[in-house]
This record gives C-alpha cells, sequence and structure tokens, in this order.
C-alpha cells in the first residue's frame, strides 16, 4: 500500500504525524485530494475540514481522521502533504456545545470595520468547522 507523510502544524506544535493514503484539504477554490506521488503544488486553505485515511503502525489499518482548521497552506509533494494553518482541533478535542455557544456569542459582535468583519467572518467559518468535524452539522 502506497502512502504519503501527512503533517498538521500550527504555530504552536506539530499536531498531527502519521502516514497516509489519500488527505484531502479545503483549498481556497475549492476541495483538493492527494494521493502518494501527487504533483508538487502549494495552496492557501480557507477554514473547514481535513479528512485523512491514515494508515497504522503495521502498515495494514486504514483510519478515517478528520481535522477541523483555521486558514492557512497545504504544501503537497510527490512523499508529503504538509498542512500549516493557525490552529487545527481533532474530533475528540470539541466541545461542541462550548464551541456553539461561541460561535453565538460571535454572532452578536458588531463590527466596527471592514477589517474586523473579515476577522470575525473567518472565525465565524471556523467554529462552524470544529462543530462539523465534531458531528454537531451546523
Amino acid at each position: 500500500m502506497a502512502t504519503t507523510t501527512f503533517s498538521i502544524v500550527t504555530p504552536e506544535a506539530l499536531r498531527f504525524e502519521g502516514q497516509a493514503e489519500l488527505v484531502i484539504v479545503p483549498g481556497s477554490e475549492g476541495e483538493l485530494g492527494a494521493l502518494p506521488r501527487h504533483a508538487a503544488l502549494v495552496t492557501t486553505l480557507k477554514p473547514g475540514i481535513v479528512r485523512a485515511n491514515t494508515v497504522g503502525g503495521d502498515g495494514k489499518t486504514v483510519e478515517r481522521r478528520e481535522f477541523a482548521i483555521g486558514p492557512g497552506f497545504a504544501q503537497v509533494l510527490p512523499e508529503s502533504v504538509t498542512v500549516l494553518v493557525d490552529a487545527a482541533w481533532e474530533k475528540s478535542e470539541v466541545d461542541v456545545e462550548a464551541t456553539r455557544a461561541e460561535l453565538r456569542a460571535l454572532r452578536e459582535r458588531p463590527s466596527s470595520s471592514e477589517a474586523e468583519a473579515e476577522v470575525l467572518r473567518i472565525t465565524e467559518h471556523v467554529l462552524q468547522a470544529k462543530i462539523r468535524v465534531a458531528g454537531g452539522h451546523e
């Protein structure tokens, strides 16, 4: 089974690193799927969900992993996929009710400028992705 090294990196930590058969990222122009030996590219990422079919240490077990991410970049090389983002959460790390409360508070907050409105919009998309990755269907 061919695999690629898959990593998610935030400013705080290496959030995940392992082998994957397939990685799907939310590119700014749509979803992008990367298989082993994919052509090299760099793309911007919008807030959303990264999905990966990761391979266990035995080289046979495949597990579907999902991460909610903030905006960032992905570098795809023939032997690796690296996701560089502001923040990332795996399903088990998301408290759906707390995230919904945060989203409600954000939507009630007025913005004083176009730049602030854009930051609030991006934050809203990140919170929605966190809820979706945890199965909350926002």
